[in-house]
């Protein structure tokens, strides 16, 4: 099998969520690795998006109470407050659920307002007025501490594929390494992909159900302690050989269904 000459420019396809293919141009050679965005990122936009609703409901609701003590239908009561109990417990699972992942200024912020936020004590007019406060605020904290931290994870991910192309272009047993990893199916690439993003502060992982993450090299749940003292940063993976360029949109949407 001939090794590539030319290292393609990184190439990188954006439809709704962020994804890398790597590609070696005009060589037999080639992969895809497919890239999207921390997967606690998608459930806080669900959250952020909840959040924001209420509050433009909690705006509409104060511009039809002309004076305090007029809530004649008790929607307060009947409404906002319930939803403001169970944006609460979504709020604890999103937390519970990915307190290994998060920024720790995100996981600060999230710890605080659990603490302070108690709609259980809220009631009436009073208290639409109190979690619509603690909710903007909290809404508003989380996302200027998460702020950069997506962009900053593809942005060590197009630098570890850039990194790797050139390497495989300039480096005759790395070359080899890839060619017999291909020629041996997608297992082996995926871990000879994972040990190389680990080198840029990647932790390349995959998914086979809904929360459940392996590591790419042992095959086994993520080990949270070894991702905590290697300072990496969280990224799912798929990764797909390519034997020619007519393979790599269908292979590009496999990878993304399966994600």
């Amino acid at each position: 099998m001939q090794r590539t000459q030319k290292a393609a420019p990184l190439k990188s396809n954006d439809v709704g969520q962020d994804h890398i293919n790597v590609i070696w141009e005009d060589s037999p050679f080639c992969f895809i690795g497919v890239f999207i965005e921390m997967d606690w990122c998608e459930d806080w936009r669900a959250i952020s998006i909840r959040i924001g609703a209420y509050l433009d409901a909690a705006k509409l609701f104060f511009a039809s109470v002309p004076v305090e003590g007029s809530d004649f239908h008790a929607v307060s009561n009947i409404s906002f407050i319930p939803n403001a109990k169970k944006l609460k417990e979504r709020i604890e699972e999103f937390v519970k659920l990915y307190s290994d992942e998060l920024p720790q200024r995100a996981l600060d912020a999230s710890n605080h307002f659990l603490g302070i936020f108690n709609p259980d004590r809220y009631s009436g007019i009073a208290g639409v007025q109190g979690s619509s406060l603690f909710l903007a605020e909290f809404k508003s904290e989380f996302e200027l501490s998460i702020a950069g931290s997506a962009e900053y994870a593809k942005s060590l991910v197009e630098r570890a594929f850039i990194h790797l192309q050139r390497t495989i272009v300039v480096d005759k047993d790395v070359s080899k390494k890839w060619n017999d990893a291909f020629n041996s199916g997608e297992l082996p690439c995926e871990r000879l992909g994972a040990v190389h993003l680990l080198s840029h502060g990647i932790w390349a992982f995959k998914a086979h159900a809904i929360g459940e993450r392996t590591d790419l090299v042992l095959g086994e749940p993520i080990n949270f302690n070894d991702v905590k003292v290697t300072n990496s940063v969280l990224v799912l993976t798929e990764w797909k050989t390519v034997g020619s360029q007519g393979e790599i949109e269908s292979k590009s949407k496999t990878s993304k269904k399966t994600i």
